[in-house]
């Protein structure tokens, strides 16, 4: 649950996450506490405190006041309701509740860029894991078709491929392709799946092995009694 829900369904306390990227969220200390003072009125009495009550609490000017909040306005940290009623009565709400929505797009911005840093390192690993197996440099049309595979598919079919195709004494660049398309085809995703087809094809040799062992006992036994 985001902290925007979490705001909405009244169990939100500040998170440490809204303290810990305060600079990204406030321009001045004066945003912030203008900001708290309206939260807290908006979460504790559901209302919203005045620009007068404001200036009262804090000690600020009006044009202070009116300054800070166009501010968090134009930032998307509060939002400016008018209340105003059909009888002519004038009303308006200040609304804090959208910096909740800012800080769960500072968490998915956050997530987004480690996610990619991951896939840098996750590439680079895998690019090493080429030329080390291969013992040499990648070319350039190579690495962009390494790129384009990993976007596909899961790393580890790759590396898995490449095993499969030298433990095969297969050198070509095609080859491993062929067995990951291959993989992908028949639902294969996991190391694991990989490890139990290699388990299933060795006992079935083994079991070929044994079947041509008893073969030739039998027929030697044949001649014996001949």
């Amino acid at each position: 649950m985001g902290f925007y829900q979490q705001y909405q369904t009244g169990q939100m306390v500040l998170p440490a996450f809204l303290f810990e990227n305060i600079h990204q969220l406030f321009s001045s200390s004066e945003e912030f506490l203008i900001w708290q003072m309206v939260y807290l009125e908006n979460s504790t009495k559901n209302a919203s405190i005045s620009i007068d009550v404001l200036s009262k609490r804090t000690g600020m000017e009006l044009d202070t006041i009116n300054r800070v909040l166009n501010s968090l306005i134009s930032t998307g940290s509060v939002q400016y309701k008018d209340t105003s009623k059909e009888d002519g009565k004038v009303g308006f709400y200040i609304d804090a509740s959208p910096l909740f929505q800012r800080l769960d797009m500072l968490i998915e911005d956050g997530a987004t860029e480690n996610k990619e840093i991951a896939n840098q390192k996750e590439f680079q690993d895998l690019l090493q894991f080429f030329e080390e197996n291969y013992g040499r440099m990648l070319s350039s049309i190579e690495i962009e078709d390494l790129q384009k595979m990993s976007r596909e598919v899961p790393i580890v079919l790759i590396q898995e491929a490449v095993r499969e195709s030298l433990l095969n004494g297969k050198t070509n660049w095609r080859y491993w392709q062929a067995i990951v398309r291959s993989w992908v085809r028949e639902g294969v995703r996991t190391k694991e799946q990989i490890q139990r087809r290699r388990d299933e094809w060795n006992l079935k040799k083994t079991r070929q092995i044994k079947a041509s062992d008893e073969f030739k006992n039998n027929v030697n036994l044949w001649r014996m009694d001949d």
